[in-house]
């Protein structure tokens, strides 16, 4: 997902569906390139892709900056347990989002909001990412699945997520929302009687 050194080529990352390849021998004499509204959706992929390459790199960087904090804290005698632990971690990850904030212009909530994203994505769940990563689903697809994820049981989430891609990838925004939403009511419905189960067996 990272680019080459010198950046990528745009004209490499226009999807080929948009017609033949133009450095082949195929191309039709009558095609004239995509049109309008092609640019439009190549664009939209473009973003998405985009987006999840920078995610990458925020959590390369703060993997990076956590790693520098504790470097730091041995150097001052602190042991690795109690940096993981105690409140050198937290004072680490608000410097990694003040950092972010003042580069990206943005307030410290929405650093906040992009690290949590990361995290998910990256560790959790990484066939989101990838998915974005290939401009198959958008930012505002994957922050409402994230985070709906992150409203259920645990137990459920990857059965939430896994559904909720498949409906990413194929369903305009409204329509996912609303199956994701009743989804997730089915499965919360799934862990309050599996709760009552278990304490009535008690």
């Amino acid at each position: 997902m990272f680019p080459d050194d010198d950046g990528p080529d745009f004209e490499d990352l226009v999807p080929r569906e948009f017609g033949p390849d133009p450095d082949g021998d195929d191309i039709p004499a009558d095609w004239m390139g995509p049109d309008a509204l092609g640019w439009v959706t190549s664009s939209d992929s473009l973003i998405a892709i985009v987006t999840a390459e920078r995610l990458v790199f925020v959590h390369a960087f703060r993997m990076e900056q956590l790693e520098e904090h504790q470097r730091w804290a041995a150097s001052v005698g602190a042991a690795d347990s109690s940096f993981r632990r105690g409140s050198m971690v937290d004072v680490a990850e608000r410097s990694i989002r003040l950092e972010l904030a003042c580069a990206l212009k943005i307030s410290e909530y929405a650093a906040e909001r992009m690290t949590a994203l990361v995290e998910a994505l990256v560790v959790r769940y990484p066939d989101v990412l990838n998915s974005m990563g290939r401009g198959q689903v958008s930012e505002r697809h994957v922050n409402t699945l994230i985070d709906a994820a992150d409203e259920i049981a645990e137990e459920h989430r990857e059965t939430l997520v896994a559904q909720g891609l498949e409906w990413a990838e194929e369903l305009p925004y409204g329509t996912f929302r609303r199956k994701l939403r009743a989804f997730a009511a089915e499965l919360q419905v799934t862990t309050i009687e599996e709760q009552f189960e278990a304490a009535f067996a008690e």
